[in-house]
């Protein structure tokens, strides 16, 4: 705690004081009157201590986290989120520089590596030593960072997203990088409050989108050859590879459908969340929980307000719950070519620790990990660093990965109808990236119901308004899921000129409830006469 004497050496009276003496202040005052010697309890055998490394007024609500190989650790200083008129901080947010120089396990050294970026939420160092840093509107890199004390100018831009979104952390998010394959980059994208984007890499590639939802992408390291990897999120704010190379995010839930969702991503993976139809995520046509066709289940559900994943040695992942104020693990279990993931327990805290990200010490013998402290959006001038010390090192080096056969045409077509719902959806990617494999309509008649939705929802992928001239045959097909899929193209697509083929549907003696709501709602959608949110009970 501050002294008496230097507290009043540095400030005296309120009078006639600097706007930065008035910040430092309440961020003084801010770290004197919450709990800074707060006690975790520990809920793993592996843990040895949790201390903390830094804290208000050293850092306040920090986000991002990353250690270099030298085991400085870099920390995202966040001074923009909701930010209030009356906030005297720095005017833009900062990368801060924590160094622990006598070797006590606690920071005594802090610099700024870079001040200037707006709505920033994550930081990750490649294995070059590059210090990648995403804000709500681009990801940035910093070339050798790891080896340098300050920024030398702004970051390089790799990939950038031109929209006119603004809202501060439904943006850009988590970045990953697989150290198996480091020439590529994973990062996560929110909703976006349903506006229109696009976002633009490094060698022009352009992707666009709206009201589809959340999503995630894959680029090289520089930003080229940049793809979109899966949609259906709410807002993808952390990201990481599990050892053995599977991909994860954690996914916030809409206004009022729990739980949170931790994701596993593969290419072409859609988890059924669209913000055209609404915040709420109850709209007919979508779902949380992977049951409509072409959808895919969360892997595990999350604590509310899910922030930061990282890895856990093998088949075990660990997530940040800002809510629930507490740090989770995840034991994986693989069924195929799905992942089930379980929740247990690994540190928790009282009402004033909220864990946000994490990153490791480079031998795998620390854990750091950011801690925005108070249930307040509104940047607040508290913060703190916490360091996990293990009994036995974390393994980090990726293990032996299992070559993932590429499905021919053939076996495409054969797994469209999986029960894995992963086969399944690599199955419709296939078929979407060989769209001449798209050209026989004929299997529409004598497939099982399951191959043709899938087989109608890769036609719909590749070109929706070309290939919708299959609708009429969809819907009256004697299987509820095909005609779903056709009765949520209508909508999503807004193809008025089968309203007449919709409203037939309500008259289908075989109409069961979901298939009525989806009718109704596909209605109300393609003639935009719902204020509000569509429901079903107004």
């Amino acid at each position: 705690m501050l002294s008496l004497n230097l507290y009043n050496l540095l400030f005296g009276t309120l009078m006639h004081k600097t706007s930065f003496q008035l910040f430092l202040l309440s961020i003084l005052m801010s770290s004197i009157f919450y709990a800074e010697d707060i006690k975790l309890d520990m809920h793993h055998p592996n843990i040895e201590s949790v201390k903390l490394f830094a804290k208000s007024p050293g850092i306040v609500t920090p986000i991002g986290i990353a250690v270099a190989p030298d085991g400085r650790v870099f920390v995202q200083e966040n001074h923009t989120h909701k930010r209030k008129n009356n906030y005297q901080g720095p005017k833009t947010d900062r990368i801060l520089v924590f160094e622990d120089t006598n070797g006590d396990g606690l920071s005594d050294k802090r610099s700024v590596f870079y001040e200037g970026h707006i709505h920033s939420t994550d930081l990750l160092f490649s294995a070059e030593g590059h210090l990648y840093v995403s804000t709500r509107w681009y990801i940035g890199r910093f070339l050798n960072a790891a080896d340098k004390a300050t920024a030398e100018g702004d970051p390089e831009i790799i990939v950038k997203c031109e929209t006119k979104g603004d809202y501060p952390h439904n943006g850009v998010g988590g970045l990953a990088i697989d150290p198996a394959n480091p020439e590529y980059l994973a990062f996560g994208f929110g909703e976006n409050l349903g506006a229109d984007y696009t976002f633009v890499g490094s060698d022009g590639v352009k992707l666009s989108g709206g009201g589809e939802g959340g999503s995630t992408y894959l680029c090289k390291t520089d930003g080229s050859n940049l793809i979109r990897q899966s949609t259906g999120h709410w807002n993808a704010f952390g990201m990481a590879y599990e050892l053995k190379g599977n991909l994860f995010s954690t996914d916030n839930d809409p206004s009022s459908t729990p739980p949170n969702r931790l994701l596993h991503i593969i290419k072409g993976a859609d988890f059924g969340y669209e913000y055209r139809y609404g915040r709420s995520g109850r709209h007919p046509l979508v779902t949380w929980y992977g049951d409509n066709p072409g959808t895919l289940a969360m892997a595990g559900a999350l604590g509310e307000a899910a922030c930061g994943v990282t890895s856990f040695g093998p088949n075990k992942l660990l997530t940040a719950s800002w809510t629930d104020n507490r740090i989770d693990i995840h034991p994986l279990k693989v069924e195929g070519e799905t992942i089930r993931a379980t929740r247990q327990k690994f540190i928790s805290g009282p009402d004033n620790f909220r864990p946000v990200h994490f990153a490791y010490s480079a031998d795998g013998k620390s854990l750091y990990f950011t801690d925005w402290v108070n249930l307040s959006y509104p940047v607040h001038g508290a913060g703190r660093v916490w360091k996990v010390s293990f009994k036995k090192p974390i393994q980090l080096k990726p293990q032996p990965r299992s070559e993932q056969k590429t499905f021919t045409i053939a076996e495409a077509y054969e797994n469209l109808d999986s029960q894995d719902r992963y086969m399944s959806t690599r199955a419709i990617q296939t078929l979407v990236d060989h769209p001449t494999s798209l050209n026989a309509v004929e299997y529409l008649k004598d497939s099982s119901p399951l191959k043709v939705a899938h087989f109608a929802i890769a036609m719909k992928r590749h070109a929706p308004h070309k290939n919708s001239n299959i609708i009429p045959q969809l819907l009256e097909h004697s299987n509820e899921d095909v005609r779903f899929v056709a009765i949520k193209w209508i909508a999503d697509e807004k193809l008025v000129r089968y309203k007449k083929d919709l409203e037939k549907q309500l008259n289908r003696k075989d109409l069961n409830h979901k298939s009525l709501q989806a009718v109704v709602a596909a209605l109300s959608y393609i003639e935009g006469t719902t204020k509000g949110e569509f429901s079903v009970d107004t």
